[in-house]
């Protein structure tokens, strides 16, 4: 079976227009790549070090939403969104980063709760506890956990 010109054509600019997308989402800051998977802060918990409360600003006022990547290449696969408050909710500071099983979490296996990872940003780590399967995460500041941290 032969292939129509016009088929080809259209094969080749399609692959054209992927090959430029990866090569400009590898050399961005920003990531490209659909979420693996994402979470909100619970309100009971502490901001991350990596935000600052903004002025004007109480801590009940905001919440953060962290997205993991799985993307096949980058500098980046962890995404932390400073959100202000409902009905609005606005962005209010975006960070990246990385992250990474944290050992507790390797040694007891990653499907049983609670579940904790260590994500970094700008040079600052933070233990991040799934308690149970769900969509809210935790900063935990237990002195067990946090002694696998980097500080900065």
């Amino acid at each position: 079976m032969s292939m129509k010109p016009t088929s080809m054509l259209h094969r080749a600019v399609l692959g054209s227009v992927c090959t430029l997308a990866i090569l400009s989402t590898a050399c961005s800051q920003r990531i490209y790549w659909l979420p693996e998977s994402n979470f909100t802060l619970s309100p009971d918990s502490r901001l991350p070090r990596w935000f600052a409360l903004p002025t004007g600003y109480e801590r009940k006022d905001v919440t953060v939403e962290i997205y993991y990547y799985l993307p096949p290449f980058g500098k980046y696969d962890f995404e932390a969104v400073l959100v202000g408050p409902a009905p609005d909710c606005l962005q209010l500071e975006h960070k990246l980063g990385t992250h990474r099983w944290h050992p507790e979490t390797e040694r007891k296996g990653i499907t049983k709760d609670p579940g904790y990872i260590i994500a970094s940003v700008d040079g600052i780590e933070e233990v991040i506890e799934h308690r149970e399967r769900g969509d809210v995460f935790y900063i935990s500041d237990d002195p067990e956990l946090t002694r696998e941290l980097k500080r900065p």
